[in-house]
């Protein structure tokens, strides 16, 4: 009876090590090195001669607790000049309003973009890229967005979920989303966006968990990526002739749910300036979530038909920079370990 007392205790003891660890985010700081020559200095508001990404991924939410609130505090603390969310939102769709109003107390100090992630397709896909639009959260679903910096230009290009066969890396690279002029111009600015929502009455709408109805929730996200007449004229340089939309002079980076992207980019590198792609951020993998030393190696290609190889952390791909974030929250199992939540910092230096 000792023994299974001794037992019974020892493994109460770890559940509750278990779950202050799941609740335990970190904070992770990476540098990468531009490739482009054309890379001038991202001289700012960050110490050093650098442009800092503020990474999230995988929030899997399904209420604000222990966790939520410390990623809320932690972010109050951080300087950075751009917000990058990888896919993964939400657990449930009926706890969409839930998540927005989360998401709008995170109180971002830079613009934010976003990618979707296999779960999303699963929870009102049009709903969820139509809440994140109307807070002015640049959405892309295979297109792209230029972002200016100081005198530097950076080209975010935003794919569908590759483990869903979403992902169109080839329409991502040439269809450029119109509204630039106002992405620079809220960079500048330097306010929070939640202060960019369009009107108090599509504020309200967030406060309501049934399914957002307008004109635009039929949104068919197969075919929303058609070249418009904008993207016609765009492609035009001033004497008519065809320009690509990736610029040479451009630092390139690709957002991704997942770094299988890069089986994409192999096919389509030279469609992405000759100064290639400097940086992947993907998210997915929680990095292993259970991540048992020596064992998980072996289970997770047999589970998740999964590349055990690619699990977290960074990752050099030809002269590409891949990085993978743990991400926040948990699926299937409500616990973490060896792979603690992850808030990343990107450094992208000169």
């Amino acid at each position: 009876m000792t023994i299974l007392y001794l037992l019974l205790i020892f493994i109460f003891g770890f559940l509750i090590y278990l779950y202050f660890y799941t609740q335990s985010v970190k904070i992770q700081e990476i540098e990468v090195k531009s490739n482009s020559e054309y890379t001038r200095s991202f001289s700012g508001n960050n110490k050093g001669s650098n442009f800092t990404i503020l990474h999230l991924s995988d929030f899997h939410f399904t209420r604000e607790g222990i966790l939520e609130d410390k990623l809320k505090m932690k972010i109050a603390e951080l300087n950075y000049d751009l917000v990058a969310l990888t896919g993964d939102y939400l657990e449930d769709s009926g706890k969409m309003a839930d998540f927005f109003r989360y998401l709008d107390s995170l109180n971002f100090t830079a613009p934010v973009v976003a990618v979707a992630g296999n779960h999303d397709y699963n929870n009102n896909f049009n709903d969820l890229k139509l809440r994140f639009e109307r807070r002015g959260i640049k959405f892309l679903h295979n297109e792209s967005i230029i972002y200016y910096h100081n005198s530097s230009k950076i080209n975010l290009i935003g794919v569908g979920s590759p483990n869903r066969a979403r992902d169109d890396l080839e329409t991502a690279l040439q269809r450029r989303r119109p509204d630039r002029e106002s992405f620079a111009k809220f960079e500048s600015q330097r306010v929070s966006f939640a202060d960019v929502k369009s009107n108090q009455a599509e504020k309200d709408i967030d406060t309501y968990n049934d399914y957002i109805k307008t004109e635009n929730s039929n949104i068919d996200i197969e075919n929303e990526n058609k070249e418009t007449e904008y993207d016609n004229n765009y492609n035009k340089s001033e004497n008519g002739e065809n320009k690509s939309k990736n610029e040479e002079e451009s630092i390139n980076i690709i957002l991704s749910h997942t770094h299988e992207i890069v089986n994409s980019l192999d096919d389509e590198s030279d469609s992405c300036s000759s100064s290639g792609v400097d940086l992947i951020l993907t998210g997915d993998t929680h990095g292993g979530q259970i991540n048992i030393p020596f064992i998980s190696r072996f289970i997770i290609p047999l589970a998740f038909n999964r590349d055990s190889n690619f699990i977290a952390g960074k990752y050099n791909h030809g002269n590409t920079v891949i990085y993978i974030n743990r991400g926040l929250g948990t699926t299937i199992l409500p616990f973490r370990f060896n792979s603690r939540p992850e808030i990343t910092l990107v450094r992208l230096k000169h």
